[in-house]
């Protein structure tokens, strides 16, 4: 028994973790494959520092737009390949800084799983220090697309097509060519697609993933999937209609956008 649960925790920290919700935002708007590192405490000035030094990264590049990822669960608890467990997209923007006055900053546009509703999920603007206010390891994997697609993903982050777009019913292992579920990495690939394809019909921006997106193959044991399934409500995977287990993850949108020309820098930023 002692053996079946270590196998059922090993497995759900795997699976749950491909696109965690952030359990801690200390700064809400007011307005609507490396090498393993050590974990890191996260504690005094670290994050806000942490989160300056993404920002500074971008605004050297000229970015408008950019893909921003996290760790937020331990490396060597992730599947195979995967290393980054959330995608969020970040928009330079006008913003309402903590004392009141106004400024220019970098603004994250998440999909969060629900904690309270696993099987949920809500949008949600915040900053970038609050994007990595519980992470595992304090590293940002980072994506810059080329300045044409930036544009167009301002236009499309600015308009009601964006939460058109969102689907709340929640897989961590959601199929992104099938529209049932949904989680942070498709929901980025999504907008991206509506961006690329100037649609937002789901119908259309799915058979467009299924033509030129390459997912990510989970690499998981069929049996402790099986068991997993059983016990967590979020791994959900009637989407997959019984083919191998593939999802969509910030390498798999880092090699889309690279495929097709569409990226204009890829980086990591570290303390």
């Amino acid at each position: 028994m002692r053996r079946q649960h270590r196998i059922l925790a090993s497995l759900m920290l795997c699976l749950a973790s491909l696109c965690v919700n952030t359990t801690v935002h200390a700064n809400r708007l007011s307005a609507d494959n490396a090498a393993p590192r050590s974990r890191v405490v996260t504690t005094g000035n670290q994050i806000p520092t942490f989160a300056k030094k993404v920002e500074r990264a971008a605004a050297e590049r000229g970015a408008k737009v950019l893909l921003v990822s996290r760790i937020g669960r331990p490396p060597e608890s992730l599947p195979k390949d995967i290393r980054y467990t959330h995608t969020g997209i970040a928009v330079y923007s006008q913003i309402k800084r903590a004392d009141g006055s106004d400024g220019r900053g970098y603004v994250m546009y998440n999909l969060y799983q629900d904690a309270q509703a696993p099987t949920r999920s809500y949008l949600r603007r915040d900053f970038v220090a609050d994007f990595f206010a519980d992470v595992a390891v304090l590293e940002a994997g980072v994506a810059v697309p080329v300045p044409a697609l930036q544009h167009k993903l301002q236009k499309i982050l600015a308009s009601s097509a964006y939460a058109a777009m969102h689907n709340p019913a929640y897989s961590a292992v959601s199929n992104p060519f099938d529209p049932a579920f949904q989680n942070c990495n498709e929901f980025v690939l999504d907008v991206i697609n509506a961006a690329l394809y100037d649609t937002t019909k789901t119908a259309q921006l799915k058979a467009n993933a299924a033509a030129y997106f390459d997912a990510q193959t989970i690499e998981v044991n069929p049996l402790r999937l099986l068991v997993g399934a059983l016990f967590e409500p979020d791994i959900r995977m009637a989407d997959h209609h019984g083919e191998p287990l593939a999802t969509a993850t910030f390498g798999s949108l880092v090699a889309y956008l690279r495929k097709f020309d569409l990226l204009a820098e890829h980086f990591v930023v570290t303390p």
